[in-house]
């Protein structure tokens, strides 16, 4: 993809997203001050861009402002939010000292939430989630949310083009080199940035076990088991996640063979790659040190 055929802001924020970045679990940031704490700790540790994933109440939204005051390069992204959770309104006046100060260092990763916690916290209807994302988007340009500061957590392709026709890119979570690719040529010169998972250990076993027990609450959503059905991965999705799933989504095992993955997604279209580690935060900094070295 050449750089010049994009809008310039949109090339301008993935110089600043650099090739890869840090994705957490809400987990590890329980409140304002661990959120800021681990801001500093990404920035100090040459990390270009930490992605803190939507909660059901999008409660990491309102820590972006005071992270991105506590640093000097750091972008924070949304991986992603829930637009079952808030209106479109809300979410524009929360962002809005972020939008202000820092135009150009964070981005709002936006979702359709599963059908089971938008039911469960009575959040309304997780169906026709085209129409539900567009309204959203119509909502937030009303309130004055700039398109070059949103992409979508797409998967398949309709949303993918709707990330191509109304966004800056996409943030596509739990996917393969392959729909990197798929996505690359569907949202043609916008922001192409997967998720990847990662279990680092000197143990293989060990890594895979960890891998499938992290995987394996996400059988019950639909959007994503659809997906790998796309890519070829149809007879792994019935009890526990088979070896080739896990393989094929988490990559586990040394620095160097993780990197070789996160240069598949490079190859196949990728800007940047963000980088779950299943582990502890501080652990995680040291595995991206090593990998961000080796990509």
């Amino acid at each position: 993809m050449d750089s010049d055929e994009r809008p310039g802001v949109i090339t301008s924020m993935a110089e600043r997203l650099g090739r890869t970045g840090l994705w957490t679990s809400m987990r590890h940031v329980p409140d304002r001050e661990a959120a800021v704490k681990l801001a500093v700790e990404c920035e100090t540790a040459s990390v270009p861009a930490l992605w803190l994933p939507g909660s059901i109440d999008n409660r990491s939204l309102r820590y972006f402002e005071d992270m991105l005051a506590a640093t000097e390069n750091l972008v924070v992204a949304s991986g992603v939010a829930n637009i079952a959770a808030e209106p479109p309104r809300a979410v524009v006046d929360v962002l809005t000292g972020a939008l202000d100060r820092f135009p150009q260092r964070f981005l709002l990763g936006l979702g359709v939430s599963h059908a089971k916690p938008i039911a469960e916290h009575g959040l309304g209807s997780a169906k026709a989630p085209l129409r539900r994302m567009r309204s959203y988007l119509d909502g937030l340009a009303a309130a004055g949310m700039p398109s070059s500061s949103v992409v979508l957590g797409a998967q398949g392709p309709k949303m993918l083009g709707m990330a191509a026709e109304r966004c800056a890119g996409c943030h596509p979570y739990l996917v393969t080199p392959e729909h990197t690719g798929l996505a690359r040529r569907i949202v043609g010169a916008g922001l192409v940035m997967p998720e990847q998972t990662v279990a680092v250990g000197s143990d293989p076993a060990s890594a895979r076990a960890t891998a499938r027990a992290f995987l394996t609450r996400y059988l019950q959503f639909p959007n994503y088991t659809r997906n790998w059905e796309k890519l070829g991965l149809t007879e792994d999705l019935s009890g526990a996640p088979s070896d080739r799933l896990v393989d094929a989504i988490v990559v586990s095992g040394s620095p160097a063979r993780v990197a070789e993955r996160i240069r598949r997604h490079h190859d196949a279209g990728a800007d940047h790659v963000a980088i779950q580690f299943l582990g502890e935060p501080a652990a995680a900094l040291d595995a991206y040190r090593e990998i961000a070295t080796l990509v």
